[in-house]
């Protein structure tokens, strides 16, 4: 158990070429692992490519290079003992639609779990995708984390049900350029005192730039507005005298006001 967290949040190119893909987010694994990263985060789609804008059907899906990338990813995260949270579109049993996925591998190499985006725009559904169905959280060093994607930021539902699970922090990845992403991300993040690790494609990098937010609602890192692919090494630390009075005053007495149990009145 630890009260701090060293995260390497990673704002890599997308592309179509998946096999391309794979060694860039390897190479991105390393750099974490050189900085002491534990985790390293990375963009919704960061190894198939986006769906929507780079494969133009789901037959054009290489799932034969989409596995050999996992296993790529699964054993450099094992070599370098990092945790790796990466996107990709994930196969589902026939006939089941894919699933728009983050990958979550332990430290030794293990997929432990995959978030599935639970909440899919109207065509997410239509064309390609289905939903998934539930949160996913897991824990590093003391540090219970979840997973939100694209258009789940415009959800507040979701941040709030992760602050009924006691989540520390966020991972939120997108395949966007619209700035409001971060702003929104902010207000989630500020709302119900979580962290938050926001990334995008390098693509996007002048735009919506990848960073992480405190538990007070403030960005604390961000990668330069730069199209270019990043790597940022950031610390969450539940010590942190600035984050005190989010996470120790504000965060359990907003839990009891929305029970509102503190409002009750004697008979």
């Amino acid at each position: 158990m630890c009260d701090k967290l060293v995260m390497a949040i990673a704002q890599s190119h997308v592309t179509a070429d998946i096999k391309g893909n794979s060694r860039h987010i390897c190479e991105l694994m390393t750099q974490a692992g050189d900085v002491g990263a534990r985790l390293i985060h990375l963009p919704e789609a960061a190894l198939s490519g986006y769906v929507k804008s780079q494969s133009p059907n789901r037959g054009s899906v290489d799932w034969d290079e989409v596995k050999d990338g996992r296993i790529n990813i699964r054993e450099t995260a094992r070599q370098l003992e990092i945790w790796t949270i990466v996107g990709c579109n994930h196969r589902m049993a026939r006939p089941n639609r894919p699933r728009n996925s983050l990958f979550v591998i332990a430290d030794k190499g293990k997929l432990i779990t995959s978030y599935d985006k639970r909440y899919c725009s109207h065509s997410d559904i239509t064309d390609w995708y289905s939903a998934g169905h539930h949160a996913n959280i897991f824990s590093i060093d003391g540090f219970r984390i979840d997973c939100a994607l694209c258009i789940e930021i415009q959800l507040p539902e979701v941040f709030r049900q992760y602050e009924q699970l006691d989540v520390d922090c966020v991972v939120f990845s997108a395949f966007c350029d619209d700035p409001m992403f971060w702003t929104q991300a902010q207000g989630d993040a500020g709302t119900n005192n979580l962290w938050g690790s926001v990334t995008t494609p390098a693509r996007f990098g002048t735009a919506v730039q990848s960073g992480l937010i405190g538990p007070h609602g403030y960005g604390l890192a961000r990668c330069e507005a730069k199209m270019t692919a990043q790597l940022l090494r950031v610390e969450l630390d539940k010590k942190s005298p600035d984050l005190h009075v989010a996470l120790t005053k504000a965060r359990p007495w907003r839990r009891k006001a929305r029970s509102r149990d503190i409002y009750k009145t004697d008979p």
